[in-house]
Parts: structure tokens; C-alpha cells; sequence
């Protein structure tokens, strides 16, 4: 999952969705929605055991409340 989410949140980053969309077939709402999580949650809260609907479970939560959850 870590993974996953540093790849996409560079290219993402570079406003890039129209190329990720089409070299991954995924929508752009879910490309959207993976860039939001990972700004959401800082690297040091992320947990590579979980997979990545917990961390948008947690992703409105201020750093402090996420700690609490894990």
C-alpha cells in the first residue's frame, strides 16, 4: 500500500491524472481520492498492514485523532 501511494502521489502531484488514467484504466476519482488520502495522512501515520480504506477511514481526522486509531 505504502508504495502504491508514494508512485501515484508524485505523478499526481504533477497534475498528471489524463496520463495515470490512461496508462492504468483507474478513474480519475479514484486517482483523486488516493493523492487526498496520502496528503491526509502523514508517511509516519501509515501503516503497511492496513489496507488503504483504513486510511481513508482516518483521513478527515486531525494527525493527533489518527495516532489514536492505529
Amino acid at each position: 500500500m505504502y508504495i502504491f501511494v508514494q508512485i501515484f502521489k508524485v505523478i499526481l502531484l504533477s497534475g498528471m491524472y489524463e496520463d495515470v488514467v490512461e496508462e492504468t484504466g483507474m478513474k480519475k476519482k479514484a486517482l483523486q481520492n488516493i493523492k487526498n488520502v496520502s496528503e491526509s495522512v502523514e508517511s509516519s501515520l501509515r501503516k503497511e498492514d492496513l489496507d488503504f480504506s483504513h486510511h481513508v477511514a482516518v483521513a478527515p481526522l486531525e494527525p493527533e485523532k489518527q495516532k489514536e486509531c492505529w
